[in-house]
């Protein structure tokens, strides 16, 4: 449980105090965000826990808590975090690679000149570099 003395913002800087007010007035992608910076703005209004907890619908302990980071981390305590109401972490569903390709595929060996300004190169059928003497041609 936090001490009665944590309950209440610090001073907030002009740019973190404008960039509260811009999420809460334009609105936020995350609907998170938005209640954490309303419930910052009224902490530094000078408002007690309990009425924050009221006008943004949340229990005081997490009222205290984003009070808290905030204090410690500044703005970027305000951003939400991976935990309860999040998607499922697990492993990403793995798909067979193409490892041996038939058919249809060609290879462009080349090289770009900058004193030139020219793109050399060539099409091949077959990966790998043999060059078997042939100089680069010029790519249309």
């Amino acid at each position: 449980m936090w001490r009665q003395g944590l309950s209440r913002v610090r001073r907030l800087t002009d740019q973190e105090g404008q960039k509260l007010r811009q999420i809460v007035r334009r609105g936020s992608s995350s609907s998170v965000r938005y209640r954490r910076a309303m419930t910052l703005l009224a902490s530094a209004g000078g408002n007690r826990v309990p009425v924050l907890a009221q006008l943004v619908q949340a229990d005081e302990d997490t009222v205290r808590d984003v009070i808290h980071r905030f204090n410690e981390f500044g703005l970027i305590g305000i951003r939400p975090t991976a935990g309860s109401g999040w998607g499922h972490s697990g492993h990403p569903e793995r798909h067979p690679a193409t490892c041996h390709r038939t058919h249809g595929v060609r290879y462009f060996h080349g090289g770009y000149s900058i004193g030139d300004d020219i793109l050399r190169g060539i099409n091949r059928r077959e990966k790998g570099i043999r060059w078997g003497g042939r100089p680069l041609t010029t790519a249309a």
